[in-house]
């Protein structure tokens, strides 16, 4: 078997169990060329320059405060729900207030219309009662007048005569 030769050109040559058999791959020098070249870091070396050394009481700080955090984000839900549910209440009363608005206006202005359709007919009463009553008085003006002139004339005609 050559030393050169590829993966697919060995499975070839060793057979169909060649596949199912543990491979075993160096990796490091492609890892170490590609650290040199600057492509990756080992997540190892990444992850021990960024937290620091290994330090056991830290790992009691992370979970104090991830429990903080838990806190927080209980407590602000808390309030956002409380706020969401003030403001549909206010908006419950805010839509009832309007109704009840609504409803004495329609009452006060069908009052009113009534009120005032008494108002118009009693004043075209008063005004045809008065019409009556001028027209009646001018009647009773007119006949006096006619009465005193014809009497006045009759008179003055009798003692004219005498």
């Amino acid at each position: 078997m050559k030393e050169n030769t590829s993966f697919q050109d060995k499975a070839i040559e060793d057979g169909p169990l060649a596949l199912s058999l543990p491979l075993e791959i160096d990796f490091s020098k492609s890892i170490q060329a590609a650290e040199m070249k600057g492509l990756i870091r080992l997540t190892e070396g990444l992850t021990r320059s960024s937290r620091g050394p290994y330090n056991p009481q830290g790992s009691s700080q992370c979970l104090f405060t991830m429990f903080i955090q838990v806190i927080v984000v209980v407590v602000v839900v808390i309030v956002v729900v409380v706020v969401l549910a003030v403001v549909v209440l206010v908006l419950i009363v805010v839509l009832v207030a309007v109704v009840v608005i609504a409803v004495v206006v329609i009452l006060v202005v069908v009052v009113v219309v009534k009120v005032l359709v008494v108002v118009v007919v009693v004043v075209v009463i008063v005004v045809l009662v008065v019409i009556v009553a001028v027209v009646i008085a001018a009647v009773v003006v007119v006949v006096i007048v006619v009465e005193v002139v014809t009497a006045s004339t009759l008179a003055e005609n009798h003692y004219t005569l005498s």
